[in-house]
């Protein structure tokens, strides 16, 4: 007696457990006998998760950079159209001599509010195009005022923004836009841990590390440290050493593709400095930026 198979079916089919979910490519298979009777079923199966995560977050990144032409062509859209509002409200103010305070009052209301408006589009235009490895001596602080002006403009109001600046930041040397990208998403990702609100800190101070210490990825040496903490749900410990891995997220699939982290990690580390981390889950998380500091009078390397 003969066997032959007729045709399959595949089927693909998730299962979850406590650690991971797995997607399986399961074929059915019947095997007939010479009368046409199906005398055997096989089923083969095949893992293919890793192919389908992949294949979601190629899709993720692609529809984020069609996002970032988009948005670029819209904050530059949002430019035009905010500076005859900002100019016209300047021109109103000079002309009409005649107004009173009140109406005077909602004429300057109208164009520091476009001017407001148009700083935070030109930010958002800059960092998008932004260019790569443009170094230069940076001192801190505007950088964290701008940061701080995005956040207050666009946070929640139950979010809570805290600042605390040393006066004497010492500078570094670095790259202002990918500074800007590490710091806005460690504050995204801050405002993401608390949804029902809280408070969200950003502080910056000089720091001289001394070996041996407890940063095991420091060498000694003087850093401006660059803190943002938050009073959120916190990492799970058992997930707190993949958090910089590419594509880990603990996010929902359209909230987040796992590159943030990843991204602000290799540009700190481009910088010469180290990201150091500490969370506890019901009780936020801190993540301090480290990077090398110059000394007013050390001399500055040209950009390569």
């Amino acid at each position: 007696m003969t066997h032959r198979i007729v045709t399959k079916a595949s089927i693909q089919l998730g299962i979850r457990d406590r650690e991971r979910r797995a997607i399986l490519d399961l074929t059915l298979r019947p095997v007939e006998d010479d009368t046409g009777r199906i005398v055997l079923v096989a089923l083969e199966g095949l893992d293919i998760s890793d192919r389908k995560r992949l294949e979601t977050q190629l899709l993720r990144c692609q529809r984020l950079e069609t996002i970032g032409s988009l948005a670029g062509s819209i904050a530059c859209n949002l430019i035009n159209t905010l500076a005859p509002i900002s100019g016209v409200a300047k021109l109103l103010r000079l002309q009409l001599t005649a107004i009173d305070d009140d109406t005077h009052e909602m004429l300057q209301l109208l164009e520091s509010s476009a001017n407001r408006a148009d700083d935070l589009v030109q930010q958002i235009v800059s960092f998008l195009q932004g260019g790569e490895g443009n170094r230069t001596l940076l001192g801190i602080k505007q950088l964290l005022s701008e940061v701080q002006q995005l956040m207050q403009a666009t946070f929640p109001a139950s979010i809570e923004i805290q600042t605390c600046f040393s006066l004497d930041l010492w500078p570094i040397e670095g790259d202002q836009t990918q500074l800007y990208q590490v710091l806005l998403n460690l504050c995204l990702n801050a405002r993401d841990a608390m949804p029902e609100g809280g408070i969200l800190r950003l502080s910056a101070e000089n720091l001289r590390v001394n070996v041996p210490n407890h940063l095991g990825d420091a060498s000694s040496g003087r850093y401006l440290v660059i803190t943002v903490s938050d009073t959120g749900s916190g990492i799970p410990s058992r997930t707190l050493d993949k958090i910089f891995e590419p594509f880990f997220t603990t996010k929902a699939p359209d909230q987040g593709t796992g590159l943030g982290l990843s991204k602000a990690m290799d540009i700190v580390e481009s910088h010469g400095g180290f990201i150091d981390v500490f969370s506890a889950e019901e009780a936020g998380t801190q993540f301090g930026v480290f990077l090398p500091a110059l000394m007013p009078t050390e001399p500055v390397a040209a950009p390569s």
